[in-house]
């Protein structure tokens, strides 16, 4: 009686025709993220596909309103000469570059 009680009691993931590889993918993250909740974790997982599916249709089909920043100029900054405490501009020979 209670051998038939145990393979009735069977808990776990059971969905057929699911791969090996979706079930494994299935119970880790349920045991990581969802305290061995697979419910749980199927629906976060269905959802977060969902949100995927729509937001690439939506791109591929120019819906987002996307800027990818290439349109925006790059702003140039200016190299000022060095100046003294009082404000006069360091004269410098040709052949030197900075003078410390």
């Amino acid at each position: 009686m209670d051998k038939l009680k145990e393979k009735i009691q069977f808990e776990g993931l059971v969905i057929s025709r699911i791969p090996s590889w979706a079930k494994e993918y299935i119970k880790t993250r349920a045991i990581e993220e969802f305290s061995n909740d697979y419910g749980q974790t199927v629906s976060y997982l269905i959802k977060m596909a969902t949100e995927y599916e729509n937001l690439k249709y939506k791109f591929l089909n120019s819906e987002l309103p996307i800027k990818i920043g290439l349109d925006t100029p790059v702003e140039k900054t200016e190299e000022k000469p060095r100046t003294s405490i009082r404000g006069k501009p360091i004269k410098f020979k040709e052949d030197e570059k900075w003078v410390k």
